[in-house]
């Protein structure tokens, strides 16, 4: 009987946190190699320009998560398109 209970909470954290936790991987994760490897490919005379455009990536997507992301993180989708249904009404 236990053991019901606590698959079904695992597996109710696991459904619940799912979107959150790519989110977070993405972040975390690949985006800044991505940036890496753009500014690679950008082909900059000087290390020194490469630097600064990594730099300035990973500023505008630190302010990108600090202040956007987190505004939409009270909605939901459905209210997102409830709010965008009724708004056209």
């Amino acid at each position: 009987m236990t053991q019901d209970i606590s698959d079904s909470f695992i597996k109710n954290i696991i459904r619940d946190y799912y979107p959150s936790l790519i989110v977070v991987i993405l972040n975390t994760g690949i985006l800044p190699f991505a940036m890496f490897w753009i500014a690679i490919f950008e082909r900059h005379y000087k290390r020194s320009y490469r630097e600064k455009s990594i730099f300035v990536k990973s500023y505008v997507f630190l302010i990108i998560n600090t202040f956007v992301i987190p505004t939409f993180g009270g909605f939901t989708i459905t209210g997102i398109i409830k709010s965008f249904y009724f708004k056209k009404l």
